[in-house]
Formats: C-alpha cells, structure tokens, sequence
C-alpha cells in the first residue's frame, strides 16, 4: 500500500474529523476519539489526527488510487467548513 500525508491549518479540526466520522460511520468501520479517527474504506485507509491548530491527514492505498482517495477525503472534509471557507492540503506521498 503506498501513503499519502497532508496537514490542514484549522483550528476548526477537531470539529472537522468528529463531522466526518460521524458522516462515514453509517457506512464504514470508523473508529474516532476526541484526538484521533481510523476510517476503514475497504480496499484503502485513512487516519486522522488533531494536534492544536491543524489537522493530520493520513490516506493509504494502492498508489493509482491515491489521487482519488486524497480528493475524496479533502472533498468531504470541505462538506463540513463554513460557506466561505476553502480548505487546502498539500499532499506528499510515500510509496
């Protein structure tokens, strides 16, 4: 499996990966606590993680797929941001 890694600046991520887990637990194995959240998709994983002002991204899964998991993820993450707000990530990966 090959990984990809990202940091969100916000001081909005604890609320951020708590929505996102709630939202794919209904359809995932997700398992979160108020610091960290583990979200099983199957063929691929994704590991998030709150450290003060920002928010630790970690996906992993067969490298063609990365780009699409590293979207969806930041996608859905966006879903749950204020209107006026537009969050980046830059990714790196780690084949």
């Amino acid at each position: 499996m090959a990984t990809s890694t990202a940091t969100l600046d916000t001081d909005q991520a604890r609320r951020y990966m708590t929505l996102v887990s709630k939202h794919w637990s209904h359809r995932f194995e997700v398992v979160f606590t108020p610091e960290q959240a583990s979200i099983d998709f199957g063929d691929s994983h994704c590991n998030l993680r709150v450290q003060e002002n920002t928010l630790q991204i970690e996906v992993r899964g067969d490298a063609n797929a990365l780009p699409e998991l590293e979207a969806v993820v930041l996608d859905h993450l966006q879903r749950f941001a204020p209107r006026d707000t537009t969050l980046h990530a830059t990714w790196q990966r780690h084949d």
